[in-house]
């Protein structure tokens, strides 16, 4: 009696789809684990959307704003897959990498690769919460005082 799993054989590869939800899962954590280390806010991602290759996602500070992300991974040839993260209104990033032969080593690679995205999206939203702030805190401009 075999022991393998019927569903991904260990020599195949994964597609777009199955790296981009495994993406997904690692990069949920990933950003959780880095905001709850670095800030007492409630951040959360959330995924609004997800096709082949490409996750919707949402970027939450509860109370205070929400950035909306998008998430595609595309196959770049032989066996590089390029992901890129892009913040509506805010900044892009291609990250590039290697996929072992196995789609269990493939799936472990997602975790290193969600560290990074998780990094930029962090960083993001820093920037992101900068903007906001300061939008929100300005006083209006008023037209400059004639003395005299």
């Amino acid at each position: 009696m075999s022991t393998r799993s019927s569903r991904t054989p260990p020599s195949s590869k994964l597609t777009q789809s199955q790296l981009s939800a495994a993406l997904y899962r690692h990069l949920e954590t990933a950003f959780d684990r880095q905001c709850d280390a670095r800030y007492d806010a409630d951040v959360a991602l959330d995924r609004v959307e997800a096709s082949a290759g490409e996750v919707t996602m949402c970027v939450e500070c509860k109370g205070l704003t929400h950035m909306p992300v998008h998430l595609t991974t595309a196959h770049a040839g032989g066996n590089v897959n390029d992901v890129t993260c892009s913040v509506d209104g805010g900044d892009s990033h291609r990250f590039s990498y290697s996929l072992p032969g196995a789609a269990g080593a493939q799936l472990s690679c997602m975790a290193h690769v969600s560290e990074e995205v998780a990094t930029f999206l962090r960083e993001e939203l820093e920037r992101w919460l900068g903007r906001v702030l300061l939008q929100r805190s300005s006083p209006p401009r008023s037209a400059p005082r004639a003395d005299g």
